[in-house]
């Protein structure tokens, strides 16, 4: 009698594997010092024109927000920087990568807050405290990585891990990369280019060229059991 077969890893169990691999962290229930608490989305890639169909791939996105990444280093200029609540908070992707060999690409996520508290640190065998205080012009720091999967999963979806941080939600990267992606708009509208859905054609009877942005949607990805659990009716 044959042995019954092992179930198939899913989509989110292979790419949550790949995650702690590429940071070496250990998965287990207590967490330690190399280890990281994460939340599973969907991301879904639209356009802001009707007329741009199908959608760029999430690995033209990502060449993308590398290729700002990189010219902010080099030009000491900030290419992936967005300041939000009235500029007492900046949200930057400081680090961008796409491995192809793995298939997924990283962003290193921060948001720099000035109104968050100063920093304490404590020795109550002492009785000591002292405050960590920030200067003029720091926000207290809290960064992620973002960890994107290049297979869509499903048409112009794509599986994504955010480390848990308190102080950085998906709220907040949907809004930074989406200005990002909106200044790369602003600076070259070629960047992002396709035939018109239409089938329209120019004064030369070519096919009409439309430039467009990508647009960006993150959903929570349900865990594989509450799926089976709605299934089942429990």
């Amino acid at each position: 009698m044959e042995a019954p077969a092992e179930p198939c890893p899913s989509q989110s169990q292979v790419l949550l594997v790949k995650f702690c691999n590429f940071f070496n962290y250990r998965l287990e229930l207590r967490m330690r010092n190399d280890e990281r608490k994460i939340y599973f989305y969907d991301i879904e890639v639209g356009t802001n024109k009707k007329a741009a169909s199908p959608p760029p791939l999430i690995t033209e996105i990502a060449e993308v927000l590398v290729k700002r990444c990189e010219e902010s280093i080099e030009s000491q200029t900030p290419k992936a920087l967005h300041s939000i609540n009235n500029d007492t908070a900046f949200l930057e992707i400081r680090d961008a990568r796409v491995d192809y060999e793995k298939g997924f690409a990283t962003l290193l996520l921060r948001n720099s807050d000035q109104t968050a508290p100063d920093a304490f640190f404590s020795n109550p065998l002492k009785g000591t405290s002292r405050p960590a205080r920030k200067r003029k012009g720091e926000g207290r720091d809290y960064a992620a990585h973002l960890l994107i999967r290049l297979e869509p999963s499903s048409p112009n979806n794509y599986l994504a891990l955010l480390e848990r941080n308190t102080g950085l939600h998906a709220s907040h990267v949907k809004r930074l990369l989406q200005a990002v992606l909106k200044q790369q708009y602003q600076e070259d509208p070629a960047t992002f280019q396709c035939h018109d859905d239409s089938g329209a054609k120019d004064k030369h009877g070519n096919p009409k060229i439309v430039s467009f942005r990508p647009m960006l949607e993150l959903r929570g990805h349900p865990s594989d059991s509450f799926i089976s659990d709605l299934e089942n009716g429990t």
